[in-house]
């Protein structure tokens, strides 16, 4: 059995590390242009959506955490709460905030499992980076009535299981008082020109058609 080619397989490494850089960068990019678009509200926090934030220094890295957990953005979500809000304020009627999914791979799963040799789902017991796909959801979560009882930005989302298969459609969050709508799809789709502007404009829309207030002139 001949040796494995080290030196091809490390130079893939160094290409895969500044390729995963390079997609980061950009979908900062995409985050600070949502921003932008949106000026009612203010980035509040962020999170990995199927892993765990990177540990501390002291961690036992080898012991205590996943591979995967050093990859946050690869899966994570973004939260703009109104404008001087935070996610823990209680909610009011006409409230509304936005959270960002982004997913560099919809192949990962953390309920693959794990291997001898993989800390964390093992990549090669994954769908096919060939059958996956990356995507961009904008989630847009609206008081429409008064809350019955106090409810906050990370009570709401952690209590929201709604699913949906058609943009830009309003659905009701059980008993929050909240409706939730998303927009957004294949990434690849909307990297193309134009494509997160309309996204934008569309969204926008159908955000004042609902009765919310936004500044006149953005996004246009």
């Amino acid at each position: 059995m001949s040796e494995p080619d080290y030196e091809n397989i490390l130079l893939n490494v160094r290409y895969s590390y500044r390729i995963a850089a390079s997609f980061q960068q950009r979908m900062i990019f995409i985050l600070r242009q949502i921003e932008a678009a949106f000026p009612e509200l203010a980035y509040a926090s962020w999170g990995p959506t199927h892993t765990r934030t990177p540990p501390n220094s002291g961690t036992n890295i080898m012991a205590e955490r996943w591979v995967w957990d050093f990859l946050p953005l690869m899966a994570s979500d973004h939260c703009f709460t109104l404008a001087g809000t935070t996610r823990k304020d209680p909610l009011k009627k006409g409230d509304w905030f936005m959270m960002v999914r982004i997913l560099a791979d919809d192949g990962f799963d953390d309920d693959v499992e794990s291997s001898a040799s993989f800390s964390g789902p093992d990549p090669e017991r994954m769908t096919s980076p060939e059958e996956s796909e990356s995507e961009i959801y904008l989630n847009v979560w609206h008081m429409n009535h008064a809350p019955r009882k106090s409810i906050n930005v990370l009570e709401v989302w952690k209590e929201d299981e709604t699913e949906g298969d058609e943009e830009l459609q309003w659905q009701g969050v059980g008993d929050t008082g909240c409706q939730w709508m998303f927009s957004g799809g294949s990434l690849a789709d909307l990297l193309a020109e134009g494509a997160m502007d309309e996204l934008i404009r569309n969204l926008r829309a159908k955000l004042v058609e609902s009765g919310i207030q936004l500044t006149a002139g953005v996004a246009d």
